[in-house]
């Protein structure tokens, strides 16, 4: 957990592609597989359930911390970001742990059975053993507040420089609606042509804008334009003898 959290305040630092490339390329080869998968999931768009609402989470906060809510409420109104708000807020660990990224999405997996009690001593028994770092990212994820400025194309470039694979293969592979409780990474990524869901879609055609100069292009004479059309996207996918429609968002 240490490590993703680290890789989320890096890139979160940073507007220039190279410096996150670099940043996500130096997290593959060093994270476990299932962190990796993990973290491909949570980075192509999909975000982790709410668990708790914030309401919660203040007094929650309140309670741990020994502050009056009205207190939370005010810092919570000027920061405007709960997580932060939280982590900035939390004193100092009473424990450290060296548990992963998987770990902790198994925790917070679990916390959707517990009562609003059981959740309670479970979030502040997290929050007092986790860093600033980690309690931030640990409170987006359980109050749904998951975001990240790091684009899809940006991932499947950094991955495709980690792994050897090209981006428009990885692209393929991570379709449709893997799951890493079910699948893991070598299967995954490692999956051929016609192996796995035959279901899986291939990525959709999409515009994207430019991330270095318009120079770098190349000579204006090379390229073709056409007009962006309005309408629904859908794919029509016939392997194995069956026959599936996709969506744009991947809705079967």
């Amino acid at each position: 957990m240490k490590r993703f959290a680290e890789l989320y305040e890096a890139l979160d630092s940073t507007n220039k592609t190279s410096a996150k490339v670099a940043h996500l390329v130096a997290y593959f080869k060093e994270a476990p597989e299932n962190d990796i998968l993990w973290t491909l999931y949570f980075f192509g768009g999909r975000r982790p359930k709410r668990v708790i609402s914030g309401t919660m989470a203040r007094q929650w906060l309140s309670e741990l911390t020994n502050l009056p809510l009205w207190l939370i409420e005010e810092s919570y109104g000027v920061v405007g970001d709960l997580a932060e708000t939280v982590a900035q807020l939390l004193p100092e660990p009473k424990t450290t742990n060296e548990h992963t990224l998987t770990y902790w999405v198994q925790v917070i997996d679990s916390l959707r059975k517990l009562d609003e009690d059981g959740r309670r001593e479970a979030i502040i028994e997290a929050w007092s053993s986790l860093s600033r770092n980690e309690s931030f990212v640990f409170t987006k994820m359980i109050t749904g507040a998951w975001r990240i400025g790091v684009s899809e194309q940006l991932v499947l470039r950094a991955l495709a420089e980690h792994s050897g694979i090209e981006s428009n293969i990885l692209a393929h592979r991570l379709m449709g609606k893997w799951d890493p409780h079910t699948t893991d990474y070598s299967t995954l990524i490692g999956a051929q042509e016609g192996e796995g869901d035959l279901s899986r879609p291939y990525p959709f055609c999409l515009a994207h804008p430019i991330t270095d100069s318009v120079e770098s292009l190349g000579e204006p004479g090379a390229f073709l334009a056409e007009w962006k059309w309005d309408g629904i996207r859908s794919q029509m996918i016939v392997r194995g003898g069956e026959l599936f429609v996709w969506s744009r968002g991947e809705e079967l």
